[in-house]
């Protein structure tokens, strides 16, 4: 039993039989359109579909413009079929190599935020604490974000989160994605996919972007094939919104598609191609990663060795300084408390089962030993409670992989409850 069952269970049965049909439109304009099942100050989750998918997302109220109620069209949630083939790719505009304008003409400083983005997506990274370094940045007339990217990747739900606060606040910033030698890899890939310019360290790398693997997730290959092009599509599709090329995104998540790649043109396809300065970067057996050196070649990004202060030059931008460490400051307070509140429950949960394996091993032969049972048993009761409260904190901010085990659920305090009353009223108190 998951979150929080005996404390929620009320607020989660209420929302599913009120939620209906809904569309919620969001203050970054994107409007999503399905059912609503869980409503309330802190959280608003929403059945939807994403190509042909069936997913829940998660939205916190200042993420939300308005919530419309109307019928869901007939077959909404049906499954959707796939396309038997791919688009063929489509030529990319050719990127604007001029030189950057004069320097007469860029008048106004150029102030950057540099937010590190390390550790695992959904633990130390968080959609939480992306928002608040960007509100930050925004009342401090930030012009650029440059993401530092060290991260092995992490959990999906939790990159979706991400991208809504980064669609939420791209019309405030120029984005930059700077991968750094340790690699971006898996959830966070989408650092790169919503960034205006992608830099990457020359030990730097990119890709393996896989959400779902049999025997890990689904236990299903079938499904997780269908949940990771959904995935894909979600990945290449903001990709292109920000002009990059959505093919190289697409095989970092679905191993059945290869990848053929001109460093000429910077031009991609998922079909096979035969001519001039095509190359196969990827095939159907492996899944996409990109080496420094194959990022800039295909024109996926430019390799940058420098301090972040040379970076403007990079840019084409004269004026540029930096507005600080407080942004990276206010991102790594919110991971860390996210960190903080899975070891807290994780320990918690450690003191709830040796108080378990304690009450086992005892033989309750006299009103001492009694007594003894009974504290332990209160000891369990009170941990549950804690671990409740530990799990409201979690769903409050999005941590939804923190869950309370399921020995450690409603039917565990019901009935470790029940045994404390019965042997309360033995030892006659």
């Amino acid at each position: 039993m998951s979150l929080n069952r005996f404390l929620m269970a009320l607020l989660v049965a209420f929302a599913a039989a009120a939620a209906d049909c809904d569309v919620i439109r969001l203050t970054s304009g994107r409007v999503i359109e399905g059912r609503i099942v869980e409503e309330s100050p802190e959280i608003v989750r929403i059945e939807t579909m994403i190509s042909g998918i069936r997913a829940t997302l998660r939205y916190r109220p200042s993420q939300i413009d308005s919530i419309e109620r109307k019928p869901l069209p007939e077959g909404f949630f049906d499954p959707k079929p796939r396309t038997p083939e791919e688009p063929e790719a489509k030529p990319r505009p050719e990127p604007d190599r001029s030189p950057p304008a004069p320097a007469a003409a860029r008048t106004a400083p150029s102030i950057y935020a540099a937010i590190p983005v390390e550790g695992t997506v959904g633990e130390a990274i968080t959609a939480l604490g992306l928002e608040t370094a960007l509100e930050q940045a925004k009342r401090r007339r930030v012009t650029h974000v440059v993401f530092q990217v060290d991260s092995p990747g992490g959990y999906l739900y939790e990159a979706e989160a991400l991208i809504e606060v980064l669609r939420a606040f791209e019309e405030e910033f120029t984005y930059v994605a700077l991968i750094e030698e340790g690699g971006a890899f898996s959830a966070a890939t989408i650092f790169m996919a919503a960034a205006d310019e992608i830099l990457v360290r020359p030990g730097g790398s990119m890709g393996a972007a896989t959400a779902y693997a049999q025997d890990t997730s689904t236990g299903s290959a079938q499904v997780d094939a269908k949940l990771n092009s959904g995935w894909a599509s979600r990945l290449a599709g903001l990709a292109e919104t920000r002009g990059h090329a959505g093919e190289p995104f697409r095989a970092m998540v679905e191993m059945p598609v290869q990848l053929f790649g001109n460093p000429d043109s910077d031009e991609f396809s998922i079909r096979a191609v035969r001519g001039p300065g095509w190359e196969l970067l990827d095939g159907p057996r492996t899944i996409l990663t990109l080496r420094a050196d194959q990022i800039e070649r295909f024109g996926v990004g430019r390799v940058f060795d420098g301090d972040l202060r040379e970076l403007g030059e990079v840019l084409g931008i004269e004026s540029w300084r930096s507005g600080g460490a407080r942004y990276g400051r206010a991102f790594a307070a919110q991971g860390q408390k996210r960190v903080e509140l899975q070891e807290a429950m994780q320990a918690e949960h450690g003191v709830y089962s040796r108080t378990v394996d304690a009450f086992n091993g005892m033989t309750v032969t006299d009103s001492t030993s009694g007594r003894l049972a009974l504290s332990r048993l209160d000891e369990m009761l009170r941990s549950l409670e804690r671990m409740a409260a530990l799990n409201a904190e979690a769903q409050e901010t999005g941590a939804l992989h923190i869950e309370i085990p399921d020995e450690a659920g409603h039917d565990a305090y019901v009935r470790t409850k029940q045994v404390r009353d019965d042997l309360a009223r033995q030892l006659g108190g």
